[in-house]
């Protein structure tokens, strides 16, 4: 899975030669694998959910910041 940005958020098949698709996370930052000084921020100040995501350089901006959580899902297959 890979995170295309620009406009509302997007999130596509990995593909491992597409270096703009590359992201990491450090702290509570997502950081560029192929430009360390591009973050993902949001372009407004605001939790609602129609808000776009950009990259831009670091700024320490709380736009800048995420709450990161891990979401189980229990996958029930029936035959």
């Amino acid at each position: 899975m890979c995170i295309i940005v620009g406009g509302n958020l997007v999130i596509n098949p990995f593909d491992p030669n597409a270096t703009m698709q590359q992201w990491m996370i450090t702290e509570r930052e997502i950081r560029s694998r192929h430009n360390p000084d591009i973050f993902l921020q949001v372009r407004t100040n605001s939790s609602e959910p129609s808000h776009d995501v950009t990259a831009g350089e670091y700024t320490g901006s709380d736009l800048q910041l995420w709450d990161i959580n891990h979401v189980y899902v229990n996958h029930t297959l029936s035959w």
